[in-house]
């Protein structure tokens, strides 16, 4: 999540975060910072560095599996 998204929508993230977590469900929490460039809603204002994130945590993720 981004780190000026609107209250609401941070609520709503860290819910869906906090209900995985107590099911066991290994989740990962981002908020991006202004200071990245990456702030706004869907970091749109940053789409390298969220895309760059995405694949890192995937490489991650497939690499354990296999």
């Amino acid at each position: 999540m981004g780190e000026n998204e609107a209250e609401e929508l941070k609520r709503q993230t860290s819910e869906l975060y906090n209900t995985l977590r107590k099911r066991g469900i290994d989740v990962t929490l981002r908020e991006f910072t202004a200071a990245e460039g990456a702030d706004a809603h869907c970091q749109l204002n940053n789409l390298r560095l969220a895309h760059m994130v995405v694949f890192d945590w995937l490489d991650d993720i497939l690499i354990i599996k296999k």
